[in-house]
């Protein structure tokens, strides 16, 4: 379900783009994008409570206390609703000083206003009702969550389209947009309901000690993601600063396949911690060694076949969603530009999936955490004075030299010795099949290219499959484990016969 919500996700927000821009112009598509980059900070104001959440959910549960569980989710509600009590006038500051924050370029400040309080208010509001999904996280319900993230996905998408269709503007779209996010709140209260699971929230049931757990346990949690989103989305809002919403526009056009590569592994990448727990609780170092080499081939592999084919064919694919202007004019200041760049740090990060979690199963936070804060910080640096000086590919670039910096010196280096592998033995089981795979499938991009140069969208889709497919039989060759291959031979067969 985790797969088919980030399709849906992709796909609707490459149906939909188009049609953004030439009805509401970059400036107002750009302020819609820092809209979504604002959001993201709401995050602080959880607290880290929501994992915390369902951390207890499950642990109590499991423990045949349910009671203890309940007291547990109504502290978590009503610390909540403080916070939101508290992210409710920080956002309405933020959004009065919109105008002095960031170059709205052509866009109605009233409009631009109106449109990003709408898209705030949602997570704000979101903050004490994302306790259900906590609870269905608990359970251990992701199907459901999953479910409901695909619902308000659709619903956002077939509203957008309409609003559209009706010279709806930038404050009808952001309205219909709020509305669909908001419908995950009400799905999430129905499948409780049938898994005959109430909530009790009230009255307020506070202890210190509760309190503590939950906030201490959902500080790592919080520090982490916080550290990830300044990294990863503040781009836009250094760029809106400096040099505008229209460049914004450009900006968020060129890093979307970049970003989408690197939702993709780290969703595959996700399921992996627990798995390094129960290796380094029970001492199988050998098994922990196996599973980080294995995963990093796999994984890494896809990543190379992935950002090879973008690379190859991103500035068609650019042309042909949303036109060649954003392929057009200053190299620093174009799409394509930026996609290059982009899709090679989200690389480096997306092959560095695999030891960040083995990190988290480990619990080797804290120094994981130091390298992120610095990394945040030099990024943040970097992108504004890069962006003045080389333009929006500037700002990408910055991003890239921080990753390969910070996954060159620390992130390989410290997994590679804490989990006792040999770094010529990385290389051979990981490094060279990763490179192999991206050197095939980019080779294979280019003749294509030249022979048959992809002008359409069949011709670019059959481009990027016949590609894909050479990237594809040498990664299964020398990068799947042979058990890998066994595993999922298996699993046809079976479909097969079924």
């Amino acid at each position: 379900m985790g797969a088919v919500s980030f399709g849906a996700a992709a796909v609707t927000s490459f149906l939909l783009t188009p049609f953004l821009l030439r009805s509401l112009g970059d400036a107002s598509y750009g302020i819609l994008s820092l809209a979504g980059e604002l959001v993201a900070y709401s995050i602080a104001f959880d607290f880290g409570i929501r994992g915390a959440l369902a951390y207890f959910v499950s642990r109590f549960r499991g423990e045949g206390k349910p009671a203890e569980a309940d007291t547990y989710v109504r502290t978590a509600f009503w610390i909540l609703i403080f916070s939101a009590c508290v992210a409710l006038p920080v956002a309405g500051a933020a959004v009065w000083g919109l105008p002095s924050l960031f170059q709205i370029d052509r866009v109605d400040s009233g409009d631009a206003r109106r449109a990003v309080g709408v898209l705030l208010l949602v997570p704000v509001l979101n903050l004490p009702w994302s306790v259900p999904s906590a609870v269905l996280g608990g359970l251990r319900r992701y199907d459901m969550v999953s479910t409901a993230s695909i619902i308000a996905t659709i619903a956002s998408g077939v509203g957008v389209a309409v609003t559209l269709a009706l010279d709806g503007g930038i404050v009808a779209v952001a309205t219909v947009q709020a509305c669909s996010a908001a419908l995950a709140w009400g799905f999430h209260l129905v499948q409780l309901r049938r898994l005959n699971y109430r909530l009790h929230l009230w009255p307020p049931d506070f202890t210190m000690a509760r309190v503590r757990d939950i906030l201490r346990f959902g500080s790592a949690n919080l520090t982490m993601t916080l550290t990830q989103v300044a990294l990863l989305q503040t781009d836009l809002l250094v760029i809106g600063r400096i040099a505008g919403a229209m460049a914004v526009a450009r900006y968020t056009i060129g890093r979307y396949l970049g970003f989408h590569l690197l939702t993709l592994v780290s969703s595959m990448a996700a399921t992996l911690p627990t798995a390094f727990t129960h290796f380094a609780t029970v001492g199988d170092r050998e098994g922990l060694r196996k599973l980080y080499l294995d995963a990093s081939a796999c994984i890494g592999a896809g990543a190379c076949l992935l950002a090879a084919g973008i690379i190859v064919f991103g500035e068609p694919f650019i042309r042909l969603w949303v036109g060649p202007t954003y392929t057009q004019g200053p190299w620093w200041d174009r799409s394509d530009a930026v996609l290059y760049m982009m899709t090679a740090a989200m690389l480096v990060r997306g092959a560095g999936s695999v030891p960040m979690q083995y990190l988290f199963g480990i619990r080797r936070l804290r120094p994981l955490i130091i390298v992120r804060v610095l990394e945040s910080v030099v990024h943040l640096a970097g992108s504004i004075v890069f962006v003045s000086w080389l333009g929006l590919a500037g700002v990408a670039l910055v991003k890239l030299a921080v990753s390969a910096a910070s996954h060159v010196l620390f992130v390989f280096p410290v997994t590679l010795r804490l989990a006792g592998i040999p770094i010529l033995v990385f290389c051979k089981v990981v490094l060279i099949p990763m490179a192999a795979t991206g050197a095939a499938t980019a080779a294979a991009g280019l003749v294509l290219k030249t022979w048959f140069p992809p002008a359409t969208w069949p011709a670019f889709f059959a481009d990027c499959a016949a590609a894909g497919a050479c990237g594809l039989v040498l990664a299964w060759t020398i990068a799947i484990p042979p058990s890998y291959r066994r595993k999922v031979l298996e699993q046809v067969r079976r479909i097969i016969r079924s």
